[in-house]
This record gives C-alpha cells, sequence and structure tokens, in this order.
C-alpha cells in the first residue's frame, strides 16, 4: 500500500505529530509511505531533521497565503505532476490546515482515498485562526473517512453531520510524542515536587483554575511550577507571576528545545 502523510503547518505539534505517523507507518510491513511537510517547517531546520518526500513552500503570512489562493489552479496542476509517479492508494491529513484543499483537489483527480485526522471538533476558546474550523467541516466532508483521537470528538463530529454519506469515523489513541532519552523518575534530584506546564497559554487551558488553587496546596511551600508557552497576556499569568515557587515564561519554545 502506497501511502502519502501530510501536514503544512510550520511550527508546533501539527509537523511533530505528521513526522510520528509516517515514521510508524513505514515500518508496517508492505507499507510505501510519503511524509510531506511544509518546507517553511520548523522541525526541518532542528539539528536533527526528519526525511521530507514532498516538500511544499507554503506561506510564511496573510499576504503569502493569498497568493497562494489566488494562484491555486497553478498549485493544484503541479502537485498532481509531483504525486502522480508516487500512485498512492490512500493519503492522510495529520492536522488539518488553511492550504489543504489544495492537495485535496489534486488527489481526487488521482484517485486517492483521503482520510483526515480531527485533533478538536470546535475552535478552543482563544484559538485565533479565523474559519479554520470551515475549512476543517469542508475537508471532513471531501474525505473517505475521519479519525479522532477520543470518543468525545468522534461523538461531536457526528452531531455536526460529518463525515458524509454513512463514511467511517475511527477512534484513535494520542501516543507520546518522542523527544529523545527519557527523563531520570520524579524526586531523584532529592528536593520538593517540580512540576511543568507546558502548551499555548490560552484561556481553555485553565490557568486561572492553576492560579486559584496553587496557594490552597499544602505542597506549595516547597514546590516549584513552571508555566511555560506562548500566549496572551492576561490576568492568571498576572497572578502566577505573584505566587511563590511559580515561574512564567511566555515565549515561543522552538522544536529543538522541547
Amino acid at each position: 500500500m502506497r501511502l502519502l502523510v501530510w501536514q503544512w503547518g510550520r511550527r508546533g505539534a501539527g509537523p511533530k505529530f505528521a513526522v510520528e505517523l509516517a515514521t510508524a507507518l513505514c515500518r508496517l510491513p508492505g507499507v510505501e509511505c510519503t511524509l510531506s511537510l511544509s518546507s517553511g517547517a520548523e522541525i526541518l531546520s532542528g539539528p536533527r531533521p526528519p526525511r521530507c518526500d514532498l516538500p511544499v513552500v507554503t506561506y510564511s503570512g496573510i499576504f503569502e497565503l493569498a497568493m497562494r489562493v489566488l494562484t491555486a489552479p497553478a498549485i493544484v496542476a503541479g502537485l498532481v505532476r509531483r504525486l502522480r509517479p508516487l500512485r498512492l492508494d490512500v493519503a492522510i491529513c495529520a492536522m488539518p490546515g488553511p492550504l489543504d484543499m489544495l492537495l485535496v483537489v489534486a488527489l481526487r483527480r488521482l484517485g486517492a482515498k483521503i482520510l483526515v485526522i480531527v485533533h478538536d471538533a470546535d475552535a478552543h476558546p482563544g484559538d485565533g485562526v479565523p474559519g479554520l474550523m470551515w475549512l476543517q467541516r469542508r475537508l471532513a466532508r471531501m474525505s473517505d473517512g475521519l479519525v479522532t483521537l477520543s470518543q468525545a470528538t468522534a461523538a461531536r463530529l457526528r452531531q455536526q453531520g460529518l463525515p458524509r454519506g454513512g463514511r467511517p469515523i475511527l477512534v484513535l489513541s494520542h501516543p507520546p510524542f518522542h523527544f529523545g532519552p527519557v527523563p531520570a523518575p520524579p524526586f531523584r534530584h532529592g528536593g520538593g515536587a517540580r512540576l511543568l506546564f507546558f502548551g499555548r497559554l490560552l484561556a481553555y487551558k485553565g490557568l486561572d483554575l492553576l492560579a486559584g488553587a496553587w496557594p490552597l496546596l499544602d505542597a506549595a511551600s516547597s514546590a516549584e511550577i513552571r508555566v511555560v508557552g506562548q500566549g496572551p497576556e492576561d490576568e492568571a499569568l498576572a497572578t502566577l507571576r505573584t505566587l511563590p515557587g511559580v515561574t512564567v515564561e511566555n515565549r515561543w519554545v522552538a522544536e529543538d528545545e522541547i
């Protein structure tokens, strides 16, 4: 079976998820897997870049995104030329993004089946990508099947009438990412508890609950918590910065630093 895994985001978990998925699929007997990433993906510029079989020029800002949309017919024709020699059976979208419809049109011309992995059926509070859920639903309607990482997301997609025509939803679990050697067991350092929050600093993450709960814990007097990620400055972060044992680093963490 000949597979394509694609994810055309530039930063964050999307490209990493695609790399891990393609790596795992390549280990299966009888499977040939091609990986397509944005040529500007941060993961490709790190010290240990993965193999990317089909790099695609995407965009680095709203102007370049608009130009890609305006030149869509030429981009689709180019994708068809590059993909035809692969004779793909199935293409898997590892995480939806703004330009995926261009590839879907090319794949349809080539007769490949399309699966879309849906991580969230609705936008999170604080997410700032306008129109992404609308694009995701269009992508889901054009797919031959959907994959989710929880029963809750699958149930919500069915409420939205997705996918169309009785096509299947496959529910899997999200395995841990591989970032290198496993760290030492907890408390090997011989001190108090050390906790880490790592990810986007957005409202739905519950940082306001952490700020309210931390002073109530007896362990807070000897424990440390490190909050690391990127997001808008708000009252929850300001409160966390005033608490003993808490440090907040509001910044983007590059792939090779994780």
